[in-house]
């Protein structure tokens, strides 16, 4: 049995040539798919901060803009109170909501 170098050589070459484009371009993809789930989970906390902010925006002015044991204040707290289900710090939440 006689063995044909050229097409060995040729068969090893092509797979060589194919394995350099493909294993750096599949690496490629993984990382950009990781990226892509990574930069959607940030996209969905930055949403629903920016839901807080937009719907608690009026009641934390009205909050830092009444006087103490005011109906003002009393009615700031009850919005804020409903929106996270229980009572809060008052001055850290408007503090992030207002910046």
């Amino acid at each position: 049995m006689q063995v044909d170098f050229n097409n060995v050589i040729r068969t090893a070459g092509a797979t060589i040539a194919a394995l350099s484009l493909t294993l750096p371009l599949g690496i490629s993809i993984a990382m950009d798919s990781a990226q892509n789930r990574a930069s959607a989970k940030q996209t969905v906390a930055a949403a629903q901060l920016q839901d807080i902010t937009d719907e608690l925006t009026l009641a934390c002015v009205e909050y830092r803009i009444s006087k103490v044991d005011s109906k003002l204040e009393r009615d700031s707290k009850n919005t804020i109170d409903e929106y996270f289900g229980g009572q809060v710090d008052y001055s850290n939440i408007c503090g992030f909501v207002l910046g």
